[in-house]
């Protein structure tokens, strides 16, 4: 019987090599489906609303760590369309077949840039407005995890915004049966029964925190086994 009591640390398969050419492209396009029906874009949307709309700008600059096939970022650049505010769209990925793919889908979308870079090793010489981990931290160990989000905090002007999976059998016997009728590829049903036992508790996120009391947090459940944290960095005294 599984234990999802701990995370589990085996691979998923897209985070190796590409064996069959195009199969990755199917399947992301499988995960892109997936994340909109099951509300994942909506509640990026949202959050990232509400941090925008309490620090007001002429202009902002959203990253997505993990940013795969950029549809993500799309989603965003279609709904974000406010004439008084510019907006620019930067994915990084380490996989350069990520980038390819998420380049040519979006290519008409001139406020959408994407780059290969490994997230774990990115220059802080820039100073993002919001960062975006969708899906993206359940790929990392747990240590790994937590140094991330504490560099991103350091280095991010306005907010993180975690976005990832709720740990759970009942989530994993749901998926199981999301994938017979909505799921295509063989690697999409495979890495997402993955991604549920990689993923996370809420009183997980809740422990980390402690860990970071130089941001202010909000951890929350989102519907359908979804986790909701955002973290935004405290701004040092006037006084």
């Amino acid at each position: 019987m599984m234990d999802f009591s701990v995370r589990f640390d085996g691979k998923e398969i897209m985070d190796g090599p590409e064996k069959v050419p195009g199969s990755y492209e199917r399947a992301y396009r499988d995960i892109s489906r997936c994340n909109a029906m099951l509300g994942g874009h909506k509640a990026n949307l949202s959050e990232v609303k509400k941090l925008i709309n309490r620090n007001i700008k002429e202009s902002y600059t959203i990253w997505d760590l993990g940013s795969g096939d950029g549809s993500t970022l799309a989603y965003l650049s279609k709904h974000l369309k406010n004439g008084k505010k510019s907006y620019t769209f930067q994915g990084f990925d380490l996989s350069a077949l990520s980038v390819e793919v998420a380049r040519r889908n979006y290519a008409h979308d001139e406020r959408l840039q994407f780059y290969q870079q490994d997230i774990l090793k990115m220059s802080t010489e820039n100073k993002p407005d919001i960062i975006l981990c969708n899906l993206t931290l359940h790929h990392f160990t747990d240590e790994e995890a937590k140094i991330l989000l504490k560099t991103l905090v350091e280095r991010v002007e306005l907010g993180v915004l975690i976005n990832d999976l709720e740990r759970h059998p009942w989530a994993y016997r749901l998926f199981k049966v999301f994938s017979l009728v909505f799921i295509r590829t063989q690697i999409a049903k495979t890495d997402g029964l993955i991604s549920i036992r990689r993923a996370f508790h809420l009183q997980e996120f809740k422990q980390w925190a402690l860990e970071i009391p130089q941001a202010l947090h909000r951890i929350r459940k989102q519907p359908l086994f979804r986790l909701i944290w955002v973290l935004e960095p405290l701004k040092p005294s006037k006084n």
